[in-house]
């Protein structure tokens, strides 16, 4: 059977789609080294130089291509063009059997079957911060279309599959959800001298509270702010709060003004606002933190739970949306739209005795171990047939 696979993530690699794309092909790829299928795999591409760095060599049976439309520009309207009619059209163009799309788009492929995994439907949840200009209402819109008029649909999170059904109306799709991976570096213990040297570059050095993964409003990094200054102010010798994620005040409201934040709540001397921070100090940073916060309102996964989980550091996160199904009894757990039970929450973790951190972490590295690329890339052919 010919495959089309939309592989468009693979020039963003280090956002959440991106790697998804990166880990399923990359696995993917060498389970077919290793047992070759009958099948052909066309990776459509928008950046074929992006593609051949992330991707390497590729076997016989898998071909790069692109389908670029005329309009050159990066923007919301080249995005929607592409998915919408140069990718269909050159689906047709290759005779593909089947499709897989990595994400949610509103890509409609008439007589081919068409698998898509829908990572969150955040922008039909969160209508306010997400829809905030005519050009993101429509491509909701076609994402919607897209989403109802795909064969299968695969999710992230059992959250995620009700959110489908109950928002979307889509009551008899053929749905699955399959369990996600993470970056492999996540998985190799720092050393000691990696944690040195994450703690020299970002100038960090007394014990820290750490928050990532990103700054949008919906992960509520200012109620974690307020909850942690909360603290600051009243515990004695309370440990530093590190916060990661590019900052882009250009998009406040949609994003913390974290920086107005530090000052408002006069924590300047016990911040560390570190910006985006490559893939490789991650594994470090989360590692040597004391805890590791994540709150957010609403996710359709949770990717910084479960990087943290593998890597060795306590987790507190939101007992809302699909957060459990990641974290299950081994992490801490808050109400996300509450300052004072995060408050109470962080205080208590940092509070663990020796004993308590040893089984919290080892509970969660286990449960971390469920979360495998193979196992998604199995579930994927399953869905698909193939």
């Amino acid at each position: 059977m010919h495959i089309a696979i939309n592989a468009s993530f693979l020039r963003k690699p280090h956002t959440g789609i991106g790697q998804v794309t990166l880990h399923l092909l990359h696995t993917l790829i060498d389970n077919e080294r290793e047992v070759p299928s009958t099948h052909t795999y066309t990776l459509f591409v928008e950046d074929l130089d992006s593609a051949k760095k992330e991707l390497g060599s590729l076997p016989d049976h898998f071909t790069l291509k692109t389908c670029n439309p005329p309009y050159k520009r990066d923007d919301l309207i080249r995005k929607t063009w592409w998915e919408l009619f140069s990718l269909p059209a050159a689906i047709k163009k290759e005779k593909c059997k089947a499709a897989l799309s990595f994400y949610q788009c509103p890509s409609v492929l008439h007589g081919i079957k068409h698998t898509m995994i829908v990572h969150d439907i955040i922008p039909e949840i969160m209508p306010k911060d997400y829809l905030s200009n005519m050009r993101k209402r429509i491509y909701w819109l076609l994402t919607k279309r897209g989403i109802r008029k795909s064969d299968i649909v695969l999710t992230a999170s059992d959250r995620t599959k009700r959110d489908i059904k109950e928002h979307l109306k889509i009551q008899h799709h053929d749905m699955h959800t399959i369990k996600l991976g993470i970056d492999p570096l996540f998985h190799k213990e720092p050393t000691i001298d990696e944690l040195k040297r994450m703690r020299n570059k970002y100038h960090i050095t007394n014990p820290y509270i750490y928050v990532g993964g990103g700054l949008e409003v919906r992960k509520n990094v200012e109620r974690v702010m307020r909850a942690y200054a909360e603290l600051a102010h009243s515990v004695p010798d309370f440990p530093d709060l590190v916060i990661s994620g590019k900052i882009q005040e250009h998009l406040i409201p949609a994003v913390t003004d974290v920086r107005g934040l530090v000052r408002e709540l006069q924590i300047e001397d016990k911040t560390h606002l570190l910006g985006f921070v490559p893939s490789e100090d991650l594994p470090a940073l989360y590692k040597a933190s004391s805890l590791f916060v994540f709150a957010s309102s609403y996710e359709g996964f949770g990717l910084p739970v479960l990087e943290a989980m593998t890597v060795g550091a306590p987790v507190l996160t939101g007992r809302n949306s699909s957060l459990p199904e990641v974290g299950g009894n081994e992490v801490a757990y808050c109400d996300a739209h509450s300052q004072s039970d995060i408050a109470q929450k962080m205080l208590s973790l940092l509070y663990l005795s020796s004993e308590e951190r040893t089984t919290m972490i080892s509970g969660a590295q286990l449960r971390a171990k469920e979360f495998r690329w193979d196992i998604a890339l199995h579930d994927v052919r399953n869905a698909m047939e193939i």
